[in-house]
């Protein structure tokens, strides 16, 4: 191999491992959080009327580097599913900048409660039961889903 001195074991690919949704665990913190006691509190606040009135919120978390904002968002998730929220989770991997959607794929996957060992088939007719369930109108805006979902949809007949 180039730039190798020794030989580099090689490796033969036996099976791909399809990526589910990361479903967010609880926080594993040690210590309690110190501080930010209004932030927490005000947030507390749209998480019961979210979980009351059915209605979602967006929550931004924005400050100078170093000033807790990790923290601050993993004790937000701790409280949600402590509250009995679901939640899911993406990320973008650098070789990935030119695939649509990489970073919402799982958790689109997961909203849709999609297993990626199913054939595609019957992934599709979830969906479109689901979509039908929420307004028969949006069925036919299943293959506009297809980038997120990381597969090519059939148009809906």
């Amino acid at each position: 191999m180039k730039g190798k001195s020794q030989p580099v074991k090689a490796f033969v690919l036996t099976r791909h491992l399809h990526r589910q949704a990361h479903v967010l665990p609880a926080a594993a913190y040690r210590l309690p959080m110190i501080g930010r006691q209004a932030e927490l509190a005000r947030i507390e606040q749209h998480l019961l009327q979210v979980k009351q009135t059915q209605h979602g919120r967006v929550i931004g978390i924005t400050a100078e580097a170093g000033l807790g904002k990790t923290r601050l968002a993993v004790e937000v998730i701790r409280r949600a599913l402590a509250l009995g929220f679901q939640g899911f989770a993406g990320n973008g991997v650098s070789h990935g900048a030119t695939t649509p959607y990489l970073a919402w794929r799982p958790i689109v996957r997961g909203l849709f409660d999609l297993d990626e060992e199913k054939p595609l088939a019957q992934q599709t007719e979830a969906v479109r039961a689901l979509l039908a369930a929420i307004d028969p109108y949006l069925v036919e805006r299943l293959p506009l889903l297809g980038d997120m979902l990381g597969e090519t949809l059939p148009i809906a007949r």
